[in-house]
Formats: C-alpha cells, structure tokens, sequence
C-alpha cells in the first residue's frame, strides 16, 4: 500500500516487520543506513523507484496539511501525526521540511518506534 505520495506505510501494511531487512528497521542509523532502506525498498517494491529528492523539494512540504521531516536521510510524510504529537503540532511544523534527525534522537525508543508508523517519502544525498 503506498500513501499520499506513492511513499510506504509501514503502520497499515505491517511489511516493515516481515521485510528482508528487519534489521535495518531494529538497527541504530549509520551513514549506510539509507543504503540498507533502499537495500529493503527494492526488495519489498521491486517495481517502485526509491525517490532521491532535492532539499529544494522537501523544503515546500512546511505547512499543517503537508508536512515533511528528514531524519538520517530518510524523507518522512508526517502530516498525518501532527494533531496527535503531545507537545502540539507546532512542536513538529517549525522543523518541518529540515533534517530534525537531532531532535528525533532527543526521544525515548517508545516515540522513535512510533516514528516508524510515518510514510516513507525518499531519501536525501546529503543531510543539511
């Protein structure tokens, strides 16, 4: 199933943890995390294109009804979670469209596990 954006949602498949690569989803993100992610994208979509994006294009997505986060390089659609984060929506929109993997790290294994559940857009050269 794909979102929005023809990106993964992992929350409504439940592949994530079947796929190939489930290490890669339990595994702490290194520079060869994007490889393993792509690694287990063409594995698990072997017909879909794995999107590399410009941060040109992730910086337009900063709005409430269209929202992008990049963390360790990966391009998260985390629109859907804004009305659920606990510390409010604006907590997750002043980073929206900007590499937040600092901000990500900050929270417990509990919210990052959750953080999983957000569709995966594509992948980033280069952090900003």
């Amino acid at each position: 199933e794909t979102g929005v954006h023809g990106g993964f949602k992992p929350h409504e498949t439940r592949l994530m943890s079947r796929s190939p690569c489930r290490s890669v989803v339990n595994s702490k993100r290194s520079d060869s995390f994007v490889d393993d992610v792509k690694l287990w994208w063409k594995l698990t979509f072997p017909s879909r294109y794995f999107t590399e994006l410009q941060w040109s294009e992730i910086q337009k997505h900063q709005q409430e009804g269209d929202c992008w986060l990049v963390v360790d390089r990966i391009v998260y659609d985390v629109t859907w979670f804004l009305p659920h984060h606990p510390a409010g929506k604006e907590a997750i929109l002043r980073h929206a469209g900007t590499d937040c993997t600092v901000h990500y790290r900050f929270h417990s294994a509990r919210a990052q596990r959750l953080w999983r559940t957000n569709e995966i857009v594509g992948w980033v050269r280069s952090p900003k």
